[in-house]
């Protein structure tokens, strides 16, 4: 998350080193967002016993222009998702 001078926006680097910027998406552009997962509980215990790895799960969000962004493997996407929610001035409606 960064902050662009116009209330905020969503952004992805590629690499941590380098500031390439793979998207770049304004808050007050969020059109929708929703939290993905491709996995049960219970998948996700024996996935993550096997590999010794902590399983993640997504995000997707969609622009008011309508292009889409499937965040995956997102380790914080709890407090990810919440704070989207939270930044800017947006109602917003769950269904």
């Amino acid at each position: 998350e960064a902050s662009d001078g116009t209330g905020g926006a969503v952004e992805n680097t590629i690499d941590k080193h380098e500031k390439h910027v793979a998207f770049k998406v304004p808050i007050k552009d969020i059109q929708e967002l929703k939290k993905v997962g491709g996995l049960g509980w219970k998948a996700k215990i024996v996935v993550g016993w096997a590999t010794g790895k902590t399983v993640a799960d997504g995000l997707e969000i969609v622009d008011k222009e309508g292009n889409t962004w499937k965040l995956t493997a997102i380790q914080y996407r709890e407090e990810l998702f919440n704070r989207l929610l939270a930044i800017g001035g947006q109602k917003w409606v769950s269904f």
